[in-house]
């Protein structure tokens, strides 16, 4: 549960950065544009013949008229745009893009500067920014024809003219006229009765504070306060967990201490088996481990480990030191070491399956052991790894009775007693670490 909910975690804390990161860098560097076809509520656009008088004229141009006589004569005519600002917000920044769609002469352009696209293919204009109204012919980069005082730049369809609003009407962060900004153009055909025709245009515009004022901003914004809100609770929960861990880890060493102490003072009684209760301990904790136990349960194994002889400290000196066979009665009074180990740890709550290795120990897998005769898995799985390592260092160490077993003959033993004294999976663990030279007699 705890790694499907820290996938959950990474997903969400994943998922909540780069829609934030992607969304931001969409708004924060794309601006909003209209076409032709489209209607907006907060910008309009439009243009086309102005119907002053005088807005329309004629002049001969000797250049054109020495390719084709015919076609000398130009017919000018005045159009004006017009971008209406809608919102209530003042319009930041914008531009005019106009496709052209038929042949053409662009003569001059007011309230602003032009940029002139050629062809569709330029990504860069042929024309950079210009003030048609201030420009002399040293100052275009394009082919332009002269005459008298017109400078006619040709076009042709696919060319594209764009429009920036001058100094004198547009300010930066702030418009004059917030409602209405007009352009002007003049343009010549070589048809009198032919109108531009103003098919394809796009105003691209970005308002004050245009990234607050768009819908979007807010729930990519909700996206950026999750994200900083799951890194927050991550470090803090990981400081939490690390303050839990250094308690945990300084509890354990505390209570590790007592009970070694404890245990000394239990082996002390016996003088041919000094140290047993650590080896057990140490050998259950390396069993649980090879067996795959996480590090709790291994720990907990050599706790109990530990505490499983406890119930020594009840039985008299001269039994449990007696060199020589112990008699019926005497025996009962040794086995009884498990019950009563039991009754000293039954309350111990922080190791709570102390007191079942301290009473089942000495129980056997085909039921003959004592003190309750269980079988099989009725013996809790930890007291089957503590049974296996008691009994390996029972039979390593040196007895007055007797010297201690080689390893080979201890292995020999425990094979042979597989599924009947021992659980066949701790006896699986401890050949394993005897075949990686664990274990030294």
């Amino acid at each position: 549960m705890k790694k499907f909910l820290k996938k959950i975690y990474i997903v969400l804390l994943a998922v909540s950065f780069l829609a934030a990161t992607v969304g931001f860098f969409v708004f924060a560097t794309t601006k909003e544009h209209i076409t032709e076809n489209d209607i907006s509520p907060d910008v309009q656009f439009s243009i086309g013949k102005r119907q002053l008088k005088g807005d329309v004229w004629t002049i001969y141009v000797p250049h054109i008229a020495s390719d084709n006589p015919e076609k000398g004569n130009l017919t000018g005519r005045i159009y004006t745009g017009v971008v209406k600002n809608l919102n209530k917000h003042a319009i930041k920044s914008w531009n005019v893009e106009i496709n052209i769609t038929q042949h053409c002469y662009l003569n001059n352009a007011w309230n602003g500067f032009v940029e002139i696209y050629k062809s569709r293919a330029e990504k860069k204009p042929s024309q950079p920014l210009i003030d048609l109204k201030k420009a002399k012919e040293s100052d275009f980069s394009v082919k332009t024809i002269k005459n008298l005082n017109n400078i006619l730049i040709p076009l042709n369809p696919g060319s594209r003219i764009v429009f920036y609003p001058s100094i004198e009407k547009y300010i930066p962060g702030r418009l004059l006229d917030v409602n209405s900004i007009s352009m002007g153009f003049v343009f010549y055909t070589e048809d009198g009765n032919e109108l531009m025709k103003f098919k394809s245009w796009k105003v691209n515009y970005e308002f004050e504070n245009g990234l607050f004022y768009r819908p979007f901003f807010y729930i990519f914004l909700l996206f950026y306060i999750m994200w900083f809100c799951l890194v927050i609770s991550g470090i803090r929960l990981h400081a939490i967990r690390l303050a839990k861990e250094r308690d945990r880890e300084h509890d354990r060493f505390m209570l590790e201490q007592v009970i070694k102490a404890f245990t000394k003072f239990i082996d002390a009684k016996d003088i041919y088996t000094g140290g047993h209760s650590e080896r057990v301990a140490k050998y259950s904790y390396m069993l649980a481990k090879e067996m795959g136990k996480s590090r709790d349960e291994c720990l907990n194994a050599y706790y109990c480990g530990l505490f499983h002889d406890c119930g020594k400290i009840g039985i008299p000196d001269e039994i449990i030191r007696k060199p020589e066979k112990l008699t019926d009665d005497e025996y009962k009074i040794m086995q009884s070491h498990t019950t009563t180990g039991y009754n000293l740890l039954k309350e111990l709550t922080l190791i709570p399956d102390a007191c079942l290795a301290a009473l089942y120990h000495h129980e056997r897998i085909d039921g003959t052991g004592y003190p309750k005769g269980l079988k099989g898995e009725e013996i809790p799985e930890i007291v089957r790894i503590i049974s296996v390592a008691d009994v390996f260092d029972c039979m390593s160490q040196d007895r007055c009775y007797r010297k201690a077993f080689s390893l080979e003959k201890i292995i020999e033993d425990f094979k042979m007693n597989s599924g009947k004294q021992f659980d066949p999976e701790v006896v699986k663990a401890f050949l394993s670490l005897a075949e990686k030279g664990a274990f030294k007699v």
